[in-house]
């Protein structure tokens, strides 16, 4: 699979949820998603308890425990009844993944919550969308931080924005080409979109036209050469219909997985600007909506201390 084989990265986050006593049987991976994606693209934002369980519900011929959550704090939404929240019914002696996250009453934390199309609950199904009440300050600033984010000017109703993370490497042992390396740190970036217009809009992801670029300065102003997609040639390989990502009106998605630029070689200010092009339409699988042209962020700096804050 040609994402598996390129630098387009998929950071992975390999984690045994605990599932409240509940046996495991298998070991799962999720791929890694900024917390301040998930709030962002969530329907509520709630701190509380869930003091009591409501009627189960079902989808797709699976049977899903509810809980009732009681709010301390709303961060964000308004809810317009009770918030209930779904996870999958334990089946006594039935098989259990670790990636099955299962809740109880008393629990009390921080919920990011989406709202089920159909049913009267909500989901926290990503291993982050549920904090213990002592990260409420944590998920404050990020929320925070959403807010601050800079949005480029809107070119054919969409627009583009990043989200990203450092990495503190002072105390790795690192090599490139068998060769040890002293870095301070590496920053991974996030693709932001923003539907802007009133209708939907369709994004297109698909490796092989290799769609996005960056910009990376150091602290000396010097340009960082970044290679996203490795020594594989552009092949002209037709997307399929999961290649085009729909953004409906006024909503934010993040595209693709993330990427890891080059490694930080000294502290300082860095600079990092994404660009996405896109020259393919969706008539091939009669895809309307699909957004043309190239879209460029404003560009971000970002402070590397000189020591590591922890």
């Amino acid at each position: 699979m040609d994402r598996q084989r390129s630098a387009w990265v998929v950071l992975v986050a390999s984690i045994g949820i605990a599932v409240f006593g509940m046996p495991t049987q298998s070991r799962a991976s999720w791929a890694y998603v900024p917390q301040e994606v998930r709030i962002m693209q969530a329907d509520i934002v709630v701190a509380g308890t869930i003091t009591k369980t409501g009627k189960d519900v079902v989808k797709n011929g699976t049977t899903y425990a509810v809980g009732v959550i009681k709010p301390m704090t709303i961060l964000k939404g308004k809810p317009k009844g009770e918030i209930r929240v779904a996870w999958p019914a334990p089946r006594p002696g039935g098989l259990q993944l670790s990636t099955t996250i299962i809740y109880k009453v008393g629990q009390a934390g921080v919920w990011v919550l989406t709202a089920d199309e159909t049913l009267d609950v909500h989901w926290a199904t990503y291993p982050t969308d549920y904090q213990p009440l002592a990260k409420l300050p944590d998920v404050k600033q990020k929320l925070a931080n959403l807010k601050a984010i800079q949005w480029s000017k809107a070119q054919a109703g969409l627009q583009v924005a990043m989200i990203i993370e450092q990495r503190d490497l002072r105390n790795s042992k690192i090599q490139v080409n068998g060769k040890p390396v002293k870095a301070v740190a590496q920053l991974a970036v996030y693709p932001l979109f923003k539907n802007a217009s009133d209708k939907s809009l369709h994004v297109v992801d698909h490796f092989p036209d290799q769609p996005m670029s960056f910009v990376f300065h150091g602290p000396d102003g010097k340009e960082i050469a970044v290679d996203l997609y490795g020594k594989l040639p552009k092949r002209d390989m037709p997307p399929r219909k999961h290649n085009f990502v729909e953004l409906p009106a006024n909503e934010v998605r993040m595209i693709g997985y993330g990427f890891q630029l080059p490694m930080c070689l000294t502290s300082g200010t860095y600079s990092v600007a994404l660009a996405y092009k896109n020259e393919r339409d969706g008539q091939p699988l009669k895809i309307d909506g699909v957004w043309k042209g190239t879209l460029k962020s404003t560009t971000m700096r970002v402070g590397v201390p000189e020591k590591n804050a922890r």
